[in-house]
């Protein structure tokens, strides 16, 4: 394996906010190297659904919801410019569901509609029983009291995406080195002067850590969450008019679906903990039998006619959160040319833009796209000692109570 002396800049991880870091830089005719411990697309970017939902979840702090679409919508938009450059990625533009299937989430998801409409985000859309079914009348007989829809939210394939991204980064003069782990990233006197992979030193003026559920192994100042969840694909059906969609089942677990281009229900959500109590294993990508049944209960619980349907294939995999729910993308304080991305549960809603972010920082352009102070891996954030195996909503009201969000954004929504 070759060792490389010196570059301009390393990315580390090689999933699509990696690649898509490395192929901004190249096209800039940055040197880039990207180094990968496994394959590309071998963590979070290839055990996802490629869903891109804009504003996933449930959050009513303000705040944190405008900077999370300010990033969102510029992906949105970076990812229809970008199957025109790179390739055809099977980015469709169906739109998405936040389903309600008690009254209680009903008047949870008007309230989050009308923050998002007081905000300028008057795309999302509050839809009652009927209009939902006539969009997805596939949930049949299921009870449904209406749903938070986008129409400009939709999938892609995160495997198509993440290659071609790489291979057009090798176009523009990138390296992409696979099976290559970082095992420290070097530092003189408070700067980064390059990398240690498992084969020899790498001196580099910059360094970005896109390792997103790992990015704390290699650099102790930011605190990722990480999350371990499970999915699982059925055969080809025919098209089912099923946009992608996320809903509690049974009250408590947070499962989102979705159909490929080639016809395959792709089912994902939360697995079940693994290792002891206090000492869960959020790493751990053996999928078990009963996570499978279970998945597979929930889609019959919401689509009772699929029950014949074979499922072809399972797994696990670690997605990450920050411990406010807002992604890192920047710089770290006292750590010159050391820069991270991580904490994002769904990259496939931020990779586009999150390498054109980072390429702006590096080649120190006049005008960012985004500000990119609201993503300060630096900002204040307190000790998130999470207790328990991952479960969507019992995350986001964890963290709410952590930061007062509820009692906040009840506030807020009087005063705007």
């Amino acid at each position: 394996m070759k060792v490389f002396d010196a570059t301009d800049v390393v990315v580390i991880g090689g999933g699509a906010v990696g690649c898509s870091i490395a192929y901004h830089l190249a096209k800039e005719g940055i040197d880039v190297i990207l180094f990968e411990r496994g394959n590309l697309a071998s963590g979070a970017s290839g055990r996802c659904g490629g869903m891109v939902v804009q504003l996933y979840g449930r959050e009513l702090n303000i705040d944190k919801t405008r900077k999370r679409l300010n990033l969102t919508q510029l992906n949105t938009h970076r990812l229809l410019e970008l199957q025109d450059k790179i390739g055809d990625f099977e980015y469709k533009q169906i739109g998405s569901f936040d389903i309600a299937v008690s009254e209680e989430e009903w008047n949870s998801l008007k309230k989050l509609v009308e923050i998002q409409h007081k905000l300028g985000d008057n795309e999302i859309e509050l839809l009652d029983e009927k209009q939902t079914r006539e969009i997805m009348p596939i949930f049949g007989d299921r009870t449904v009291f209406g749903s938070r829809y986008r129409p400009s939210d939709g999938n892609l394939n995160p495997f198509k995406l993440t290659y071609l991204l790489a291979r057009a980064a090798k176009k523009h003069g990138a390296v992409i080195c696979t099976n290559n782990k970082i095992e420290e990233i070097i530092e003189d006197n408070g700067k980064v002067i390059g990398v240690r992979s498992c084969i020899g030193k790498t001196k580099a003026k910059w360094v970005v850590n896109a390792t997103n559920a790992w990015a704390s192994q290699l650099t102790k100042e930011v605190e990722i969450i990480p999350v371990r969840e499970i999915a699982m694909i059925t055969e080809a059906l025919p098209e089912l008019r099923s946009c992608p969609f996320e809903a509690r089942f049974e009250g408590e677990f947070a499962y989102g679906t979705t159909q490929t281009k080639d016809g395959n229900l792709l089912i994902g959500g939360p697995g079940l903990p693994t290792g002891e109590p206090g000492n869960y294993n959020y790493y751990d990508e053996f999928i078990r039998l009963s996570e499978t049944k279970r998945c597979a209960e929930y889609l019959c619980g919401f689509f009772p006619s699929l029950r014949h349907v074979n499922v072809i294939r399972s797994w696990a995999g670690t997605m990450a959160f920050t411990p406010d729910g807002v992604p890192f993308i920047g710089p770290i304080p006292n750590k010159e040319g050391l820069l991270v991305v991580a904490g994002f549960a769904d990259g496939m809603a931020d990779a586009a833009a999150v390498g054109e972010l980072i390429t702006e920082y590096i080649t120190q352009v006049k005008f960012i796209s985004i500000p990119m102070e609201i993503f300060d891996p630096g900002r204040p954030c307190p000790k998130i000692e999470w207790p328990h195996p991952y479960v969507h909503e019992t995350l986001h009201e964890f963290l709410a109570k952590k930061y007062n969000n509820l009692e906040l954004a009840n506030k807020r929504i009087n005063q705007i």
